[in-house]
């Protein structure tokens, strides 16, 4: 009982911050569009602001090992978003994993949505995927946007770039359009 209480004031509180008033509340988050998230891992805290948000998806880019998946999904559920886990290796990401996330990103419903990992690396990273593969952005404005949000790694762009590529049938002609 106590704990439906504390959600239920959490879910009022982060009620009370709309969507264009939360920009990168925490640190640890970045506001990429008015529907779209990227960042580390979220505290409670920032869940609630981001269900307040109108966030309904968490998509969590961590491996089980990395952390108690069952906790992070009741936490989301409990706020009333859906959680879906897509494990992705930092050091060898596979092209299983970016098609579970485009697959996951795919569906208007499912947004407004969080994407996160452990420090917002691979959530750039797949993020940038999805500008690429989706949206169809240049190479240029999908890598400066994901710099922008949290991607570090030489190596994890180079894998948004090749999938990309090979999803794309050889390269990425898109125009370079800022946003759908």
């Amino acid at each position: 009982m106590r704990e439906r209480l504390a959600a239920a004031l959490v879910v009022v509180v982060g009620a009370s911050v709309p969507a264009a008033a939360w920009h990168d509340a925490s640190p640890n988050l970045r506001r990429v569009t008015d529907a779209v998230w990227v960042g580390g891992q979220p505290s409670g805290d920032d869940l609630a602001l981001l269900c307040g948000a109108g966030v309904r998806t968490v998509v969590d880019l961590r491996q089980p090992l990395e952390h108690d998946i069952d906790a992070e999904r009741l936490a989301a559920e409990r706020l009333g978003m859906s959680f879906v886990n897509v494990p992705v290796r930092a050091e060898a990401p596979g092209d299983g994993a970016a098609d579970a996330f485009l697959a996951a990103t795919s569906r208007a419903e499912a947004f407004p949505i969080l994407v996160h990992c452990a420090s917002g690396n691979r959530a750039a990273a797949f993020w940038m995927i999805r500008r690429l593969v989706v949206d169809r952005w240049s190479a240029d404005a999908a890598e400066s946007e994901a710099r922008r949000v949290g991607l570090r790694s030489a190596a994890l762009r180079d894998f948004a770039l090749d999938y990309a590529s090979r999803r794309l049938g050889g390269g990425n002609d898109a125009a370079g359009t800022e946003e759908p």
